[in-house]
């Protein structure tokens, strides 16, 4: 029973201890850190009346500098031309294949103007896939090739050109019903 009463006098020693260890640092570090504060606003205080400052100044130039960040952020969200479109682009060879998570496909482009893809089959809607202003840039880096990236599709596209006509190609153009 000795033992068990010494033990719990020592423990609780040790934490009357801790506690007033910890108020007493607690205590002392605040007056310190205020004695501090107040020190830095003084020599603050003393730096504004030698530039002759005042403290709706420096605010004014803080509210113009924030305004002028806002009319710039405007301006680069409506205004800048160099953001990559959603729709079909022309790209670089080194481009192509850049993103494994889009399909690589491949189409033709005939003498008639017309786009087939690897099966010969007529391209519907050209300009949703490759965009008809991309086919300008054919041969661009690679004769008789283009290669156009389609984010929105998320697809790859190498457009080969082919001098012949699709018909003499394919044999036949397909069944378009003419308007009477």
């Amino acid at each position: 029973m000795n033992k068990l009463l010494y033990f719990g006098l020592v423990i609780g020693a040790a934490v009357a201890g801790a506690a007033v260890a910890l108020y007493y640092t607690k205590d002392t570090e605040r007056k310190r850190a205020d004695e501090e504060i107040a020190q830095m606003r003084e020599y603050y205080a003393q730096k504004e009346e030698k530039t002759g400052k005042t403290s709706t100044e420096t605010e004014n130039k803080n509210t113009k500098s924030q305004e002028m960040r806002n009319y710039q952020k405007i301006v680069k969200e409506n205004y800048d031309h160099e953001r990559t479109p959603d729709g079909p682009t022309a790209i670089t060879p080194d481009e192509f294949g850049e993103n494994p998570g889009y399909d690589k496909l491949s189409m033709t482009f005939y003498a008639d103007n017309i786009v087939a893809d690897e099966n010969d089959e007529i391209v519907e809607d050209v300009n949703d896939c490759i965009g008809f202003e991309n086919l300008a840039h054919m041969g661009e880096y690679e004769p008789d090739i283009l290669y156009v990236k389609n984010d929105r599709l998320r697809v790859y596209y190498e457009i080969t050109r082919d001098l012949r006509k699709y018909e003499d190609v394919a044999g036949s153009l397909p069944y378009s019903p003419g308007v009477t």
